[in-house]
């Protein structure tokens, strides 16, 4: 009603015949058509010619609303206006791309409405040719997205970090996003969380992967999940809590349960910087079979607009902590979907359970530390971050190289020091993922973001090798599931869906997979070719697995340019097989022997 008084107050001035010169206002008619003034009268006003004559009048369309800036991206483009307006509170300011006012909805209407800019409705065209002309002299670079851009800037949604002047800099997001909150001192911070958390290798490691993801890029290392799996009330949520407060508040967590969009959405408002996702139960076997590969691979799903063309799509770098009782395995098998390797080198699981807890610093339960843990998130967090983030990109644009070698001298002692010499490629894949986190918190504490006496090498160390024993192997897990899988079939089917073949022509086997020869210390079974696609190694690409399974000393090659050979089989001919021979004596180890 307000807003209605003093709109309807401007216009009567107008109409009585009151001239702009002697009301009591300061003047800007910098723009064609338009006059704007400050003042008792002030406002946004057209000025129009009154008809037959060469005066003119000044009609009233919105409070006065100032451009400060004209924005534009560090390699064109992005254009915007940096706005400013006096609301009943506070002085608001706002960013708008220019690309807003040419869209059909009045979205960013709407949105100054909100903000407490009481334009009259009916001149809303009006505002939005006055926001198309104005052309400020003063010109700022803006960013589109957070972490690494162009032109030594490092952005969050509450802060930039620029080489050269971070007020010349402004943050034009191409979708919503809230800044991280604060509470507490960091002097706080630093005194207690990272206390609470050394009585646990699992708090301790939560509380390092926030370092890791703003050097992902400049590593040239993907983005990767870590979550924490166990039972009920074993503290993974309290993980998720701790390393958020190095960020800001309880905000920053999310839950699993969102849609696909909204994720990518989620997601690349998190580049170069932490997600946390809470409850993995929230989330159906197919979505987290899909975003597995999207959160770690950086990119959504390219989209096609009207005319076929494809849309700007999402695009991210960042580190996922989650929680949740089950593994991805174990999730995916809730619908028979089978992980895949790639999965469980990008989706690293951490076994998590209350004995882990090896320090109660006085409390009379785990229980009541872990409270102690979220009550003191609650009120200190937001601060560590900027900390970190300060001195980080100061050494970074100082001296690039020098950083580089230090993180990567601390990710080779690491590996060295817990990665088993014999693993596989995907054991090592995730072996520097874990380096990674060590060698950034050990960053953190060089530059004084993390106390000196923080154990992180015991926190990484000790997750690891949780990592390891639960996987059960050092070798690549598609070999060992090739393997199994080959090995189950013909468990299975040996003796129903194998025919002698020495059998007579004619004798029957109902769908049958291949033929058997039987010897003194071996079985030798033939599968056809298509089975063995279709069937035995299904998902897998038979060369992989023929590969996979020559290898382990169980498939048998007749020469040197095949995976496969011919056999004569009564009344059908020389179809091509894959030959597998399997050791009679299970105590056998050397299954190599040619039969």
């Amino acid at each position: 009603m307000a807003g209605n008084t003093k709109r309807q107050e401007n216009k009567n001035a107008i109409q009585s015949g009151a001239q702009a010169s002697t009301m009591p206002c300061t003047e800007d008619t910098s723009v064609a058509g338009f006059v704007l003034k400050t003042g008792k009268y002030g406002g946004l006003f057209k000025r129009k010619k009154k008809p037959g004559s060469d005066e003119t009048i000044d009609i009233w369309i919105a409070p006065p609303i100032f451009v400060d800036s004209y924005i534009v991206g560090v390699s064109g483009g992005n254009a915007g206006l940096e706005l400013r307006w006096k609301g009943r509170k506070k002085e608001y300011q706002f960013i708008l791309p220019k690309r807003e006012l040419a869209k059909r909805d009045a979205e960013w209407f709407s949105t100054l409405m909100d903000l407490e800019y009481d334009a009259d409705v009916a001149e809303q065209a009006a505002l939005r040719s006055y926001l198309c002309r104005v052309n400020p002299e003063k010109v700022k670079t803006c960013v589109t997205s957070t972490g690494w851009n162009e032109g030594n800037i490092y952005v969050t949604p509450s802060r930039i970090y620029s080489k050269e002047s971070e007020g010349d800099i402004i943050f034009m997001p191409k979708r919503p996003v809230s800044p991280y909150s604060k509470a507490g001192e960091y002097d706080e911070w630093i005194k207690t969380i990272p206390e609470l958390c050394k009585t646990s290798s699992r708090f301790s490691f939560a509380l390092c992967i926030p370092f890791a993801a703003p050097l992902l890029k400049i590593m040239n290392i993907d983005g990767f999940i870590i979550s924490f799996e166990g039972s009920s009330s074993c503290g993974k949520s309290t993980c998720l809590q701790a390393a958020s407060s190095i960020i800001g508040g309880s905000e920053c967590v999310k839950s699993w349960r969102v849609t696909s969009n909204a994720l990518e959405s989620i997601a690349s408002n998190s580049n170069d910087t932490t997600l946390f996702l809470d409850e993995l139960g929230m989330v159906s076997s197919k979505d987290l079979s899909e975003a597995v590969y999207m959160l770690s691979g950086g990119q959504g799903k390219i989209r096609a607009d009207r005319s076929g063309n494809a849309r700007q799509h999402f695009e991210w770098r960042t580190i996922v902590i989650s929680s949740g009782e089950l593994g991805i395995s174990e999730k995916l098998s809730e619908m028979n979907i089978q992980a895949r390797a790639g999965q469980e080198t990008r989706f690293i699981g951490v076994p998590m359970d209350k004995e882990h807890i090896t320090d109660l610093l006085g409390y009379s339960s785990a229980a009541q530390l872990v409270d102690k843990i979220k009550e003191t998130c609650r009120t200190i967090h937001g601060h560590a971050m900027e900390s970190y983030l300060s001195s980080l990109t100061k050494e970074f644009w100082e001296n690039e190289p020098g950083v580089l070698s230090t993180l990567e001298s601390y990710m080779q002692a690491a590996i060295a020091r817990f990665c088993p010499k014999s693993a596989g490629s995907q054991v090592v894949r995730v072996a520097q993922k874990f380096a990674l986190i060590e060698a950034a918190a050990l960053y953190a504490i060089k530059l004084g973001t993390i106390q000196s006496n923080f154990d992180v090498k015991w926190a990484v160390e000790d997750c690891f090798k949780a990592w390891l024993d639960a996987r059960g192997d050092t070798e690549n897990l598609e070999e060992k599931a090739i393997i199994d899988m080959t090995l189950g079939f013909i468990e299975k089917h040996g003796a129903s869906r194998f025919q002698d073949i020495y059998a007579q022509a004619g004798e029957k086997c109902t769908n049958r997979a291949g033929w058997y020869k039987s010897a003194k210390d071996d079985t030798v079974y033939y599968i056809t070719t298509n089975i063995f696609k279709n069937e035995v190694i299904r998902g897998y690409s038979p060369i992989v697995a023929a590969k996979a399974l020559h290898k382990a000393g169980i498939l048998k090659r007749e020469d040197n340019d095949n995976y496969t050979c011919r056999i004569q089989i009564k009344g059908i001919g020389r179809p091509r097989v894959y030959k597998i021979v399997l050791s009679k004596d299970e105590n056998k180890e050397d299954n190599t022997e040619n039969c």
